[in-house]
């Protein structure tokens, strides 16, 4: 899997799914840097903050900047706690990369992803079950 660079232009046809591509970029060759994504500091949670901090409760290397974040390539998701904020897309995007963490992800604060996704919890437990 290759990472690369998102830019401001590509920022508002991927806002939502902006927590999943940082996450999924600590799991590519190259990482991945999101770039002129300043709105994602005022949706439901701070998006940038909590992806930042999300991140770096598995272990992976992440920096972070007033308009995105950096994430290295190469790494490997360890166990964890996140706090999802409240935030679905954090639920969402630190639910699925937890599946490939080296132990167990516990997410606090998930209710949320009932909001975009009522049974997303259930589709993820029989995936994982496979």
């Amino acid at each position: 899997l290759t990472g690369g660079v998102i830019d401001a232009d590509m920022v508002p046809g991927l806002i939502d799914e902006l927590p999943l591509i940082a996450a999924l970029g600590a799991m590519t060759i190259d990482g991945v840097e999101i770039n002129g994504a300043s709105e994602l500091r005022v949706k439901e949670s701070d998006r940038i903050a909590t992806t930042a901090a999300a991140l770096r409760s598995l272990g992976v290397v992440v920096d972070e900047y007033p308009e995105g974040l950096a994430v290295a390539g190469g790494q490997v998701l360890n166990s964890g706690t996140i706090n999802a904020a409240g935030d679905h897309r954090i639920a969402l995007a630190m639910a699925a990369v937890g599946l490939t963490a080296h132990g167990l992800v516990t997410i606090e604060n998930a209710e949320a992803m009932a909001v975009s996704y009522p049974g997303f919890a259930t589709v993820l437990e029989s995936v994982a079950q496979r």
